[in-house]
């Protein structure tokens, strides 16, 4: 939680408005802080044999490929959420999984892992406690503007 904090509030420190950012050379510079941190761990855990490197070059790039599309467009829709809506905003709406995951079950069918009254009827209040959450603090963030 503390990582997160840190970095959604540099994102909105160093990145103050939307119009006049580069966010790639923000994410450039996010990758190569990782890099120059993670690197040494890394290198030590793969020359003490902790970590393989022995790597099938199609699960590779079945990794960079899950990486690409995945991770970065999750990180870049984020970053654009911060920055046009605020970061309390961005992350407050980041709880909406947790419902939107609930209907998903409910959809597919798969939705048979709560058997009770009394945790069905807590999923569902809960379900319904996010979402006014989530659409109150658009609405406040909607009228300040």
């Amino acid at each position: 939680a503390f990582f997160y904090a840190a970095y959604t509030t540099s994102l909105r420190y160093f990145l103050p408005n939307d119009g006049e950012c580069s966010m790639a050379l923000f994410f450039g510079y996010v990758g190569l802080l990782n890099m120059l941190v993670l690197l040494p761990f890394i290198l030590v855990a793969s020359m003490t044999g902790y970590l393989s490197v022995d790597i099938h070059p199609y699960v590779l790039l079945g990794a960079l490929a899950k990486g690409l599309f995945d991770n970065v467009l999750s990180d870049y829709m984020w970053a654009r959420a911060v920055l046009l809506c605020g970061p309390t905003v961005a992350t407050v709406s980041l709880t909406a999984q947790v419902p939107l995951s609930v209907l998903g079950e409910i959809f597919l069918g798969k939705f048979h892992f709560i058997s009770d009254v009394l945790p069905a009827l807590s999923m569902v209040v809960g379900t319904f406690s996010i979402c006014g959450g989530v659409f109150a603090i658009n609405m406040l963030n909607y009228n300040a503007l």
